[in-house]
């Protein structure tokens, strides 16, 4: 079993936070998510975890289906590559409901 941290040590403070926080939204989905095409680049990868870092699924560009899972909150985890490496470009909320 491979465990996955989705999380990175350190507090970063921004002057706008009000704004950025009205567009850190979860995503809710029921049954399936879609991770557009558009978005990924040569020799990325998404991957699901859950809230304890762990992954669930290998996502897929276009729909993946999540219809299996217990309902609860994951993180979509997007990674790049960057200069012959691996690094993480963003993690998104995700919550799935029945």
């Amino acid at each position: 079993m491979q465990i996955y941290q989705f999380y990175e040590a350190g507090v970063e403070e921004t002057p706008n936070a009000e704004v950025r926080a009205a567009k850190c939204q979860p995503t809710i989905v029921r049954g399936m998510l879609f991770l557009p095409a558009s978005g990924v680049e040569r020799g990325a990868s998404s991957v699901l975890g859950d809230v304890s870092g762990r992954k669930v699924l290998d996502l897929q560009p276009g729909p993946n289906d999540v219809s299996r899972l217990a309902p609860g909150v994951y993180f979509v985890r997007e990674r790049s590559a960057a200069g012959g490496r691996r690094s993480a470009v963003s993690v998104r909320k995700v919550v799935v409901t029945r």
